[in-house]
């Protein structure tokens, strides 16, 4: 039999495919964000059932087994890359490596806890002091000053302020999907507009267990990515007026766990004129004191969303559903958007 690195390059290739954890068979449908009720799992990207399925391993070992087996598989191990504690190691080889950064396809970012700077490589602190600076100067520009304490504490990054999602995410500038928990405060500080041309799918949730963030916490990245098509949220309180058909690439959006009134609704139809599918979970008072009524759904959507096809309504565990959405006008609802080809899934419990 001939060695494995005899066979043609095409099939060695689409051997380590399968065990890419982007272009192989998904460890996790949907690979999404979700609360458990007591904490945030984040993305299931990075627990046991992808690690210790061993095809990260796999791939490790195969980038030490000849010239051409490193060079294979070290592009399909740095396809994804996923962090949770120790996210500063990462940001170090990508400094060090632009050429893997170029390789990676999808992120996962998840981290809350605050890492001192003597426990970083020095190039990682030196690269984040200087990207402060810019956005530092950029705030001052706009009249506005960057608040140091969202991003330090003494000497130690605010791990529980987005600081490593800032650092990373720049460096990946080929990047196509994004996982990531967003902590209190802005997000995604470091990032130039138009420079994330290839992110198109994004898994977006609030790090708490209470409350959420607003869509305006996230203009930053809309800024970066231009070409985003899906989101996918947990645990969203609100959209700010934005101007009419801003975010026109998004076709899929998905709000789970959210608390999103009447003008909410209003808002994210307009941004987003080509919407063709929008799934809505109710999370209740624990995320937000907004709540649009079927009412409100029904007007916004015929004003504002020519392109949706598929709307998806979920009461959640909220108790007193029926405060908001009434069992009356469900048909009357369903018949609207039915005439105007739209199918509506509605998921609650009348008492």
């Amino acid at each position: 039999m001939a060695p494995f690195s005899a066979l043609p390059v095409e099939l060695v290739d689409g051997i380590l495919k399968e065990l890419c954890l982007f272009c192989g068979p998904r460890h996790y449908a949907g690979c999404y964000l979700e609360g458990d009720g007591d904490s945030l799992r984040g993305c299931r990207c990075l627990e046991d059932d992808c690690r210790s399925s061993g095809r990260v391993a796999t791939l490790a070992s195969l980038c030490l087994t000849s010239r051409q087996l490193n060079s294979l598989a070290t592009r399909h191990l740095y396809h994804y890359l996923g962090c949770e504690k120790k996210w500063y190691l990462l940001a170090a080889t990508l400094l060090a490596r632009p050429d893997l950064a170029q390789l990676v396809m999808e992120l996962s970012v998840f981290s809350s806890s605050p890492v001192s700077y003597s426990d970083c490589p020095p190039e990682v602190v030196a690269y984040f002091k200087d990207q402060f600076q810019i956005f530092s100067a950029a705030m001052s520009k706009a009249g506005e000053t960057a608040n140091s304490a969202l991003f330090e504490d003494g000497d130690k990054f605010s791990g529980s302020y987005n600081v490593p999602l800032d650092i990373l995410l720049p460096l990946c500038p080929n990047l196509e999907r994004l996982n990531t928990a967003l902590w209190y405060f802005d997000a995604f500080r470091f990032l130039c507009p138009q420079s994330l041309p290839r992110l198109q799918r994004v898994s977006l949730s609030h790090g708490d267990t209470e409350l959420g963030f607003r869509f305006g916490k996230i203009t930053p990245l809309f800024r970066a990515a231009p070409n985003i098509t899906d989101v996918y949220c947990w645990s969203v309180n609100g959209c700010e007026h934005a101007e009419p058909g801003w975010l026109a690439k998004i076709t899929s959006l998905d709000c789970e766990y959210s608390a999103l009134g009447g003008g909410d609704l209003i808002n994210i139809f307009a941004a987003c004129p080509n919407l063709e599918t929008l799934k809505y979970e109710m999370g209740g008072f624990a995320v937000g004191d907004d709540q649009f009524t079927l009412r409100e759904v029904r007007d916004s959507v015929l004003a504002h969303a020519p392109k949706l096809k598929y709307l998806h309504l979920d009461a959640g565990e909220v108790c007193d559903v029926e405060e908001y959405w009434e069992e009356d006008e469900v048909e009357g609802l369903r018949h609207t958007l039915a005439e105007r080809g739209i199918h509506l899934d509605l998921q609650m419990r009348f008492d």
